[in-house]
């Protein structure tokens, strides 16, 4: 029985054959995974019997062929068994797509490290991944830019025999930034079908330094005064009145309080005043017409009152 090879690539072509010897002339019977097989109508070509021997001719192997094959070799003495394990991998139909990249949401100061990345969807398991780099600030997909050294850059671990999508990160680390890496970083992966690529910014800053004085200085006292035994206050703090006062809404309606109490003495002040003024403009009444006699002098006085 020749030996067949186990592992295929769909649309390969190729053909496995159960011999049979035997008198009287055996029987030859082929199963696919326990069921009787007479022939794929896409891929494999009708089974016809030669003289000895049975053949499958696959004239373009899909995926759905894939499966164990028997041919049962039987006549009136007995029989035998052959198996055939066949494996198909799923050609590459498409390029590969990158659907992520790593986007800077903070600063990044001198002398920091980071690690960006890309995630891209791909069955092909020789897919190549590249980084990129450029000084610009404007996206261009027809030019990356500069390839970025691949010691710097770790490959994804290859991954045989796919039958899915696999989500792939490709990673890059940059170690004790400067400013001179500033730019836009191009992901790119590729394939026998064609390649997919995106672009990031990434900004590197200075950390902000806060300016120390080397004279001296007078440092503003905020703390509530220390009141000594003759009842004064800790030198240097001249802090107004107003800034002690714990409820200012209190003072301002003391203040408003007082206002009124004054405007209400001086509205009374006015009427007095004005009370006694209208009793001196009064006529005298009729107890005044009297006559009054006075002696002065020995003389007498009549008040004349025409």
């Amino acid at each position: 029985m020749a030996s067949v090879q186990a592992k295929h690539t769909e649309g390969d072509k190729f053909e496995i054959t159960c011999e049979a010897k035997g008198k009287p002339n055996p029987v030859v019977t082929w199963y696919k995974d326990g069921k009787v097989f007479t022939g794929s109508r896409l891929s494999t070509s009708p089974i016809t019997p030669g003289e000895y021997d049975y053949n499958i001719t696959f004239t373009g192997i899909d995926v759905r062929d894939a499966g164990i094959y028997m041919c049962n070799v039987s006549n009136a003495y007995g029989w035998l068994t052959y198996s055939y394990p066949i494996s198909v991998e799923e050609n590459v139909r498409s390029e590969p797509q990158i659907f992520f990249i790593w986007q800077q949401d903070k600063p990044l100061y001198v002398g920091e490290n980071v690690v960006i990345f890309c995630r891209v969807l791909t069955k092909d398991p020789d897919t190549k991944y590249r980084w990129y780099y450029s000084s610009g600030k404007i996206a261009d997909k027809e030019t990356l830019g500069v390839l970025i050294d691949p010691r710097r850059y770790e490959q994804p671990p290859y991954r045989s025999n796919p039958t899915t999508f696999i989500n792939v990160m490709f990673k890059l680390k940059l170690e004790n930034l400067t400013i001179k890496q500033s730019g836009l970083y191009g992901c790119e992966a590729e394939n026998a079908i064609g390649f997919g690529s995106r672009q990031t910014s990434l900004t590197v800053t200075y950390r902000p330094v806060i300016p120390i004085t080397t004279g001296t200085f007078t440092e503003l006292d905020t703390t509530e005064p220390e009141v000594s035994g003759q009842g004064s206050a800790k030198p240097g703090n001249k802090e107004s009145w107003t800034s002690r006062v714990q409820y200012p809404w209190v003072l301002i309606g003391m203040s408003v309080a007082v206002v009124i109490a004054l405007m209400v003495s001086a509205w009374y002040c006015w009427k007095i005043k004005k009370a006694r003024v209208s009793s001196r403009s009064r006529r005298p009444d009729i107890d005044s017409l009297h006559p009054r006699y006075e002696v002065k002098n020995e003389y007498v006085v009549i008040p004349d009152f025409n």
